[in-house]
């Protein structure tokens, strides 16, 4: 079983490193990263060299995220367009180990990224003579565990609908946006308006908050680590706890994706 998991996870890498559109987006999000970068480069004094590399940082994190967030739904969306997934589903034993590989692909791609960002951040730091703090290698991880939830949403979402319908829910319809909009319905209660009909809105849109995934689920118990890049111990058992929240997270979606897939094969055959 091992075997054929990573069997299925090379075949996805391969995907990944021979196709145009992923190629043509990585260079599109790289080329703009590059152009924001470029100044640091080119002006700054010694003593604001950590603040820019601390900005360096968290972009390369952001690049990291973004460049392997959509794998998972590229690669189920490829193979539910050329129907290749029925043949995956209808062999014993495989479609759980295939799925599998879909999300760990799309994991060991944003790990790489990251870690590609964590060693470019290093070699700033020796280049610019600024000290290297442990927050950075931390955010970095953090990063990960972030990634890994959106992938697994998107896979999840891919499974259903169509890749480009996935990626406007997930843009639109997050834990972000809901929880905007909770925080609306709730002055508005609050100050007497809109009566029993924003207060039923109100019920309803917080069912929906407290059921999305959180990227960040800790955000606010580590948001100064951003800023001082030190890390205590409490701010370590938080980076566990995020781990543990997206391996929750991607088990959760991991089940949605496999009764969605069958149902779809089902579908397709009768």
């Amino acid at each position: 079983m091992r075997e054929r998991l990573w069997l299925h996870v090379g075949s996805h890498l391969r995907l990944f490193r021979r196709s145009r559109i992923v190629l043509a987006v990585g260079l599109v999000i790289v080329g703009f990263w590059v152009l924001g970068v470029l100044p640091f480069f080119f002006g700054g004094t010694d003593g604001n060299r950590f603040n820019q590399l601390r900005q360096v940082s968290q972009q390369l994190a952001v690049l990291g995220w973004f460049l392997s967030a959509g794998l998972g739904l590229f690669v189920t969306s490829t193979h539910l367009r050329n129907k290749s997934v029925q043949v995956i589903l209808t062999r014993p034993g495989s479609p759980q180990i295939w799925l599998a590989s879909i999300f760990l692909a799309a994991l060991v791609v944003a790990a790489a990224t990251q870690l590609a960002g964590a060693l470019i951040t290093f070699a700033l730091s020796v280049l610019w003579s600024v000290p290297y703090q442990v927050g950075f290698l931390y955010l970095a991880i953090d990063s990960v565990f972030e990634a890994a939830i959106v992938i697994a949403m998107l896979t999840t979402l891919g499974a259903v609908v169509h890749p480009v319908v996935a990626l406007l829910g997930i843009v639109l319809f997050n834990e972000g946006t809901f929880g905007a909009l909770r925080f609306g319905l709730s002055m508005m209660v609050a100050q007497g308006q809109g009566g029993s009909f924003v207060a039923a809105m109100k019920g309803v849109v917080v069912a929906i908050h407290e059921t999305l995934p959180m990227l960040d689920p800790f955000a606010t118990q580590t948001g100064d680590v951003t800023q001082s890049l030190r890390v205590s111990g409490q701010a370590w058992a938080y980076l566990g706890a995020s781990a543990l929240y997206s391996l929750a997270v991607t088990a959760m979606c991991f089940l949605l994706s496999d009764l969605a897939l069958r149902r779809r094969s089902f579908a397709s055959t009768t």
